[in-house]
């Protein structure tokens, strides 16, 4: 075995904390609705963590052949040629988001050029690292649901924060909001003002 001592988060298992030492966090199937009815916007993800931090880390989507991948302190690739986040204003950004996140969507739309949800919270995280959309906004997460695109994203130059605008940890749960710099400002406001929305 390449790693005899290490330690498992997943879906599938109920075992929460992060330990000190080296181990993995997989999702097997993120995006599990999508994959049933083969909407094709599904993904494996498995992140490396030795000492609460990441190490390296890959998103696999089976039906667009697409492989996301990112090495702590050596960049981010999809397919084996390197990506990078795409600088835009929020005018012209595509906003990722959950389905049953608790936000008003005409606040959203408000801010970007769109809100919308595919289904998969791991892929819309990696879709703003290779460029395709320029904000991702979670509600809570697993750790499992975000781990292995917090690396490729921060690797691929885009932010990865929590609600308040710091750098996100790994929590259990956790919440992030992913973005290109240009947009930070503004993805910070919008989930903010979206939510507050939603309540009133």
């Amino acid at each position: 075995r390449l790693f005899p001592r290490a330690f498992f988060i997943a879906e599938e298992k109920e075992n929460f904390e992060l330990p000190d030492t080296e181990g993995f966090i997989i999702d097997p199937i993120d995006g599990t609705t999508n994959f049933m009815n083969s909407f094709p916007w599904c993904a494996v993800c498995v992140a490396r963590v030795r000492n609460r931090q990441l190490v390296d880390s890959f998103i696999y989507n089976p039906f667009r052949e697409e492989m996301f991948t990112a090495e702590a302190g050596q960049g981010a690739w999809l397919n084996e040629q390197p990506i990078h986040t795409v600088s835009r204003p929020p005018s012209r950004a595509i906003c990722l988001i959950e389905d049953s996140w608790k936000a008003d969507r005409i606040v959203l739309r408000s801010y970007f050029a769109s809100a919308r949800c595919i289904g998969s919270a791991e892929l819309g995280i990696a879709y703003v690292a290779c460029g395709r959309a320029g904000v991702k906004i979670s509600k809570p997460l697993h750790i499992w649901d975000y781990a292995a695109g917090t690396l490729i994203a921060r690797e691929a130059g885009a932010l990865v924060l929590d609600p308040d605008g710091q750098d996100a940890a790994l929590t259990e749960p956790g919440r992030v909001v992913v973005c290109c710099p240009e947009c930070r400002d503004t993805a910070l406001r919008a989930l903010r003002d979206a939510e507050a929305a939603w309540k009133s």
